[in-house]
């Protein structure tokens, strides 16, 4: 297995994410047909407002401190922690310190948002699609 690791394509280091003026900064990562990774980077204070997905959303800190809130909920996370969001679930995010912040969104959203395209209710939607 010498050199598996110097044959790997590095997608990113974490100062290579800008930062938003306004909002956080973002770089698109990696995606696949079933899941997209992307990485936002905050300043002190930025946030994202109130908003959902139709995507399963894994919120990972790489760097500072975030605070998510979901409904009446609300969690300060640091480094290596995470939370799991689920599809439709409404949440925001805002950074207590400077911060990075990995987000997982699976299936990809071009699965579901076609599924909506189509009229399919959010009940009976699968990955892979039935069509």
């Amino acid at each position: 297995m010498e050199g598996a690791v110097s044959d790997m394509q590095k997608a990113w280091h974490l100062e290579q994410i800008p930062y938003g003026s306004e909002q956080p900064g973002i770089l698109r990562g990696f995606e696949t047909p079933f899941t997209m990774v992307n990485l936002l980077r905050f300043r002190t204070g930025q946030a994202l407002a109130a908003h959902r997905t139709s995507s399963t959303a894994l919120i990972a800190v790489l760097q500072g401190r975030v605070m998510v809130a979901s409904g009446t909920e609300q969690a300060e996370l640091g480094v290596g922690e995470a939370v799991l969001m689920e599809p439709d679930e409404t949440h925001s995010l805002q950074a207590m310190e400077p911060a990075v912040v990995q987000l997982i969104l699976s299936p990809h959203p071009r699965h579901h948002t076609l599924a909506e395209t189509l009229g399919i209710p959010p009940a009976v939607r699968r990955f892979p699609p039935v069509l």
